[in-house]
Formats: C-alpha cells, sequence, structure tokens
C-alpha cells in the first residue's frame, strides 16, 4: 500500500512537473510604454566600449548619450531617442515597479548561486540579491508562460549585484517573463556575467565590462552605464523537455505549416495547437504571436509530425488498432528481478500519466515518441538501464514491435564507500514533534536521483565509485512532500523553498536537514 501510495503522489506532480514549490505567483507587471526599450534612463545613458543593443534606447528627462560614438561603439537594432524619450515611458515604469512589489513573495536565500526556481514571486531575508559566479537555474516546468518576479527593496546601489555567473533558462523558460525589480535602490551585473531578465530599477543600473543581458536595463530616477554589453529585448524559450501535469495549459511551439488538419494557418494573427517535440514531450501552444511561434519552434523542434497531428483511430492513447507491447522489468546489479517497483508512462498525446509496478506490460502505439519512468523504493535506488547505460530514469523511446526495458537498480542500504557523503533528513511538526513517513527526494538540474522516506538518509557517492550516479563537489535539490494532513511550512534554518538548495563537499561529509510542517 505504501508503494502505491508513493506512485500516487508522483502521479500528481513530484516527479512529471519536477516537483511544486509552495510559491507566490507572479502576475506579469505591465510597462506600457517602456515595454519596448532594451536601455531606458532617467538621468542619461553612458558607455565606454563596444556595445551592441537589441530594443530602443532612450533617457528622460535628461537626454544624455555619451560615448555612443567616437569614444565608444553602440550599435542599435531599433529605434534610438537622442532628444528624449517619451515621459511616458518613466511613468508606465515607475507603475510597473509599483505593480511588480505588490505581489506577496516566498523568501529564498541571497546568494542565486545553484538554486532552481520554478515559476513564483521571490525575495530574500536581506531583501536583496546576489550572483557570485555560480549558475541560477530558471525550470519553466514545460509552460513557456511562466512568469518570474524577483523582488529586492534594500536602498543600496547594489540590491541587484552580480561578481560574474549566470542565469540559465530551462524547460520552457521565457526571457520575457522574467522581472528583477529594485525598489528602493539599483542594480550592478558585473564583470562578464551572463544575465536574464527585464532589471526595473529605482535608481540606476550599471553593466560592467564584458556582462549580457538577454532583457532590458530599465532605469527609473537614475543612470544606465554600459562597459561593452550585449543587450537584447528578444525573447529566448527554453526547449521544452518535460511537460507539467498541473493542469495549466502548457504555452509553447507554433509552425507556420498550411497542411489541413496540422496546425495553425499562415495568416492568422495568433497560433494554437500542439504536437510532440524532439524530446518525446507534448508541447501545447496558445494565443502567440507570429514572431514568438517561430522563436518557440526553434527552440522546441517537432519530432516525427510538424505542429498539430490530428490522429487516427489506430493513433489514439489507449492504441485500437494493432499495438506495440512495452514491458518494462528492474532487476538490481546482480540480475535478480525486482517486482512491484513503481512506474510511470506518459502516452505521447496524453499530459495525463498511467502507473504501475514492475513487470510492468502496456500497449503503446507503433512509430510514436511515449515516455516512461522508474521509481525508487526502500533500500533501491535507480541506477541505469541496462541497453543503453543512461542515468536518466525518464526514458523517451519509439517501439515498432514488442520490446522490454530493463532499468538496474544499486542497493543503497549496503555500507558506503569510506568517502562518501550523507544528506540527513528528519521531519517535525510546527510543535517539533517527529513526522515519519514522509516522501523526500534528492534532485540534480530537474532529475529525481533518490528517494526514501522521512526520517531517512540519502548518500552521496563518490565521482571515483563505479556507477555512481551522484558525486561529491556538486549542487543539488532536497525536497519533501506533503502528505495527509501535514503541509510543508520551512526548513529549520527558516529557508521557505520546499527544493532545498545545497552544496556537497569534495570530501566525505554529514549535512543534517529538518524540515518543518505546519
Amino acid at each position: 500500500m505504501m508503494m502505491l501510495a508513493v506512485t500516487a503522489l508522483l502521479v500528481a506532480g513530484v516527479l512529471a512537473g519536477f516537483g511544486t514549490l509552495p510559491r507566490a505567483s507572479a502576475a506579469t507587471p505591465s510597462l506600457g510604454t517602456a515595454a519596448p526599450f532594451a536601455v531606458l534612463a532617467y538621468s542619461g545613458i553612458t558607455n565606454t566600449g563596444t556595445t551592441t543593443i537589441t530594443g530602443n534606447v532612450g533617457s528622460t528627462p535628461t537626454a544624455s548619450e555619451t560615448c555612443f560614438t567616437i569614444c565608444g561603439t553602440v550599435t542599435i537594432t531599433g529605434t534610438n531617442y537622442p532628444s528624449g524619450a517619451a515621459p511616458s515611458t518613466q511613468t508606465d515604469l515607475a507603475g510597473a515597479i509599483t505593480v511588480a512589489m505588490a505581489n506577496s513573495p516566498t523568501s529564498i536565500l541571497t546568494a542565486l548561486d545553484s538554486q532552481t526556481l520554478v515559476a513564483g514571486t521571490y525575495t530574500s531575508a536581506s531583501t536583496a540579491f546576489t550572483l557570485s559566479g555560480g549558475a541560477l537555474t530558471l525550470n519553466g516546468a514545460g509552460n513557456s508562460a511562466s512568469v518570474w518576479v524577483f523582488q529586492a527593496p534594500q536602498a543600496i546601489a547594489s540590491a541587484l549585484s552580480t561578481t560574474g555567473g549566470s542565469v540559465v533558462l530551462e524547460n520552457g523558460a521565457n526571457s520575457c517573463n522574467v522581472f528583477w525589480v529594485t525598489s528602493a535602490g539599483g542594480a550592478t551585473i558585473g564583470t562578464g556575467t551572463t544575465f536574464v531578465g527585464t532589471i526595473m530599477a529605482y535608481t540606476s543600473v550599471t553593466l560592467a565590462t564584458g556582462a549580457s543581458l538577454q532583457g532590458a536595463a530599465l532605469a527609473n530616477t537614475g543612470d544606465v552605464t554600459m562597459q561593452g554589453n550585449h543587450i537584447s529585448k528578444t525573447c529566448v524559450i527554453a526547449p521544452i523537455t518535460s511537460t507539467s501535469t498541473t493542469g495549466t495549459t502548457t504555452t509553447s511551439t507554433a509552425t507556420t505549416s498550411t497542411t489541413p488538419g496540422k496546425g495553425p494557418v499562415c495568416d492568422s494573427a495568433v497560433y494554437e495547437g500542439y504536437y510532440t517535440n524532439a524530446y518525446g514531450s507534448r508541447v501545447t501552444f496558445s494565443g502567440l504571436t507570429y514572431a514568438v511561434a517561430l522563436n518557440l519552434v526553434d527552440n522546441n523542434p517537432p519530432a516525427a509530425m510538424n505542429c498539430q497531428f490530428v490522429p487516427t483511430p489506430s493513433q489514439q492513447c489507449p492504441p485500437s488498432g494493432s499495438p506495440a507491447i512495452m514491458t518494462v522489468n528492474a532487476v538490481n546489479a546482480n540480475g535478480t528481478a525486482l517486482v512491484g517497483y513503481g512506474v510511470l508512462f506518459n502516452c505521447w498525446n496524453e499530459m495525463t500519466t498511467s502507473s504501475g509496478f514492475t513487470p510492468y506490460t502496456i500497449p503503446v502505439i507503433p512509430g510514436m515518441t511515449h515516455i516512461v519512468a522508474v521509481l525508487d523504493y526502500g533500500c533501491y535506488a535507480f541506477d541505469h538501464w541496462s541497453d543503453t547505460g543512461s542515468a536518466s530514469r525518464y526514458r523517451a523511446f519509439s517501439i515498432a514491435s514488442a520490446t522490454t526495458f530493463t532499468a538496474v537498480y544499486r542497493n543503497t542500504c549496503q555500507p558506503a564507500p569510506a568517502d562518501s557523503s550523507t544528506i540527513s533528513v528528519n521531519a517535525v511538526d510546527a510543535s517539533g514533534n517527529p513526522i515519519t513517513g514522509l516522501y523526500t527526494t534528492l534532485w540534480q538540474n530537474g532529475v529525481l536521483l533518490q528517494s526514501c522516506f522521512a526520517p531517512c538518509s540519502l548518500t552521496v557517492i563518490p565521482a571515483t565509485t563505479s556507477g555512481a550516479a551522484v558525486a561529491n563537489g556538486q549542487s543539488y535539490q532536497v525536497a519533501v512532500s506533503d502528505f495527509m494532513g501535514h503541509a510543508f511550512s520551512h526548513w529549520s534554518d527558516n529557508t521557505t523553498i520546499r527544493f532545498y538548495p545545497l552544496s556537497v563537499g569534495s570530501t566525505s561529509t554529514t549535512i543534517a536537514l529538518t524540515a518543518v510542517y505546519g
């Protein structure tokens, strides 16, 4: 019964949606007349070096552009307003800052390095954000309409500051839906930083030498300083590698196919439909303009079909024609069969997930791309697929006839190597009383690596160990799930993000975490 309950929990979203962060929703702030601007200042724009800008450029009420020529070079793809932008741009920017700050935020760590965040509104206990050479990953959960708003209200020049590092988009995240709001201070993007999002600064924005910005630098009461930068308002949308099962429409890709029954017509104002992309995921899109649709299809290429595909009776899920039979077996490292281990299956045109237990058999549509995943239980954790050696438990496949896939598991209850690290996870209620049996998971870059039931331990095996799926010296996220009347509130150090970010040292260590439930 416990295994069945765990599978039901995963179907509800822990696996297919990379988990659900208890976060405040984010409303997109409307920039009005400021929206077309890649660079907008109040008291002037200064440049050194060679800078390229895609989007409009201007400053108001001080119409000053220094070193755009002769002492520096600025190449603009868009409209430049050297005599001053319209006054409404600053009024609209101020209004957008107010709207963005009205969202109720979830508190996260000030240091953005190594964090992975799904859509939402975020702030930090210090009311400022830093990025110091690491990577912040924004996971769109298969939905390119996902929005991130970061609130940094501290009244200092560097309420948002970076000293290198990058913001990384994955799984449908859209650069045009990321907003950084400094409602009392300014922003400094450090040398060599690769940054993403629209910076809406109350005071000034400074881009240090070589920093790139996929977004916009908008200063409401100060100036903008550029030092040999690349700034672009163009929307960049990450490839969609998995779709969410939360019931939200996945706004994604469109093409210009005019084949009857296969999607949008080229002269339509907006595009809608769905198809299976090259990663084996169903991509659903609606209300997209032609330009955005083209951008999406470039990043999420179709697999065997173009745009919307209208299935014949033999291509329905479950298949009504002559299906191919897919079987999933599980074995330990010695080849002994493991019975009753959870399996999740996504038919090509279904966003809902079917589930079962090894040995698991299901009819599938021949020639179509499907997804199957296997789950952990007890002492055994998934290690690799026997035929490919892949350590990813998610497997996209297409078969023409009966096929068996074998998942190989490792025994995590055996003594670990001496230089392994341990992540110990406990759960308590608001009064400090222990809670047992809550599902706990270890993730890296959106991939589920291990699971257990708190109180329990997750083992990080050294990279030198043969067949190790995880290793020391890397960054991970530990997540805990809700169950019955227990709802996650925060970690014992007051971190409220459910996916707790941590880095495991290069030598053996023990990390103790306690999740507090309301």
